[in-house]
């Protein structure tokens, strides 16, 4: 039997069997065999608020800004090693205190061109990461979190 005789079947298939061939269609790049799946499937009403759109794409925006935040904190992390590698070359223990790494960046002549470069980086991270979670705490923009999720 021909791939043709098969998709006069696929009407009979359970939708977690679609599913499934609907899925290995895709990982091989096969349109023929998933505009057949797709005609072959059935079709039910769906009912949802008018407002739904709107909630759905404010998901996938926080999605999004999630794994934006998540990017920024690994940033931060790997610049946080960095300053460690670099006050361990110094003999120092750490550079974590943000007192310390306020005084090396003002104090230019005590501490090597690296360190204050990266204690910089790391500096400007920590802002940036700070700032665009502030950015999605609730109330932080005019409660239309806390009112979207009550």
């Amino acid at each position: 039997m021909n791939a043709n005789g098969l998709a006069k079947h696929y009407d009979k298939l359970t939708a977690e069997e679609r599913f499934a061939l609907t899925m290995q269609a895709i990982a091989r790049d096969d349109d023929p065999e998933l505009a057949r799946l797709g005609t072959a499937a059935q079709r039910f009403r769906l009912s949802v608020p008018d407002t739904s759109p709107y909630l759905d794409a404010f998901q996938e925006v926080r999605l999004c800004a999630m794994i934006e935040l998540l990017d920024l904190a690994a940033y931060l992390d790997d610049m946080m090693s960095h300053l460690d590698e670099a006050a361990a070359e110094q003999g120092r223990d750490s550079y974590y205190d943000v007192s310390e790494v306020e005084a090396a960046l003002a104090n230019a002549e005590s501490t090597d061109e690296v360190s204050l470069q990266v204690s910089g980086l790391v500096m400007s991270a920590g802002y940036l990461l700070k700032t665009r979670m502030a950015g999605w705490q609730p109330g932080a923009c005019a409660g239309t979190y806390r009112r979207l999720h009550s």
